[in-house]
């Protein structure tokens, strides 16, 4: 069987089948039908069951039989898992796609994932008290907020890491005219570089879907301060699947680590515990039954680890 992997892991281009609508037929070795469906909405497309002259892609897995040569003979785009995985992943740029971030650009260049423009590991987050004391703003971390958030984040927190990373996103969207008029406009450090930013995070900000957004607020808030045995996990290796309550992936990441313990993002015999959280993989917990490899859920790696927090 070929390795299996956490969908909610794996990065997705929310644009890459929008507007398409996608059949999958057969048997995939990587993620199972429920999965591969929720990949075609993260992407921007619809999953139906049946082909017809609507339909725009067919992935096909083994044994597809009767969908894939009704597809070929309509003339339907066919892609096998594998060419499925590599198409979310990447962000196109095919001219007739509604994910073209300016069609009337003389550009050709490739417009990258946000953030690969900005350095999202190392952003420096920030609490009420800081943001008061920069801003004046009062008790405005709620993700509603997001764009204030990030704007006073670029600006007074994260300038190096942040600022320039969106700046150039936004260039890299516009075509050569629109581009030029922008970067004489930033030029001007009265009012002009202050606009300019603000469509630039609310072009950047608008290209990250859902769970970007939240993963993107997550990393400018301060964390809770929390302890744990940094011995609890020492040398063992670690799968997480499914949503956590209590903590978000990233904050159980980073106690993994603290506790002694090192990430894997796939199930294989070096793996000696899988999180499970709600709606885990069911593929994963499958293989780590057959391997014995032990299954805590959140909870459970909780008391693992000896997690406590201030705040509880």
């Amino acid at each position: 069987m070929d390795e299996i992997f956490d969908i909610e892991q794996f990065h997705v281009n929310p644009t890459a089948l929008e507007g398409l609508t996608v059949v999958i037929t057969g048997k995939l070795t990587k993620i199972d039908r429920k999965q591969a469906e929720a990949l075609v909405e993260r992407a921007g497309g619809k999953a139906t069951g049946s082909i017809s002259s609507k339909t725009n892609l067919l992935v096909a897995g083994e044994k597809a039989g009767s969908k894939l040569q009704k597809a070929e003979k309509l003339g339907i785009e066919v892609l096998d898992e594998e060419g499925f995985i590599s198409r979310i992943k990447q962000q196109t740029n095919n001219a007739s796609s509604k994910n073209e971030i300016n069609e009337a650009s003389e550009s050709s260049s490739f417009l990258n994932h946000p953030k690969d423009y900005a350095d999202w590991e190392n952003i420096e987050p920030f609490n009420n008290e800081e943001l008061e004391m920069e801003t004046g703003l009062r008790d405005d971390l709620d993700i509603n907020n997001l764009t204030s958030i990030f704007y006073h984040s670029c600006q007074h927190f994260n300038y190096d890491r942040l600022h320039e990373g969106v700046i150039q996103y936004y260039f890299d969207s516009l075509g050569d005219e629109e581009r030029e008029a922008e970067m004489k406009e930033y030029e001007d450090k009265d009012t002009g570089d202050i606009m300019v930013l603000e469509s630039a995070i609310d072009t950047y900000l608008g290209a990250l879907n859902k769970d970007e957004k939240q993963e993107l607020y997550k990393r400018l808030i301060k964390p809770e301060d929390t302890s744990v045995n940094p011995e609890a996990l020492k040398g063992l290796k670690v799968v997480i699947t499914g949503t956590m309550v209590k903590l978000d992936r990233r904050q159980a990441e980073i106690h993994i680590e603290r506790a002694g313990g090192k990430l894997a993002s796939s199930i294989s015999s070096k793996v000696k515990l899988l999180i499970k959280g709600e709606k885990g993989s069911i593929k994963m917990l499958q293989k780590a039954e057959e391997l014995g490899i032990e299954i805590l859920d959140e909870k459970g790696f909780l008391e693992r680890i000896e997690y406590s927090s201030i705040y509880d």
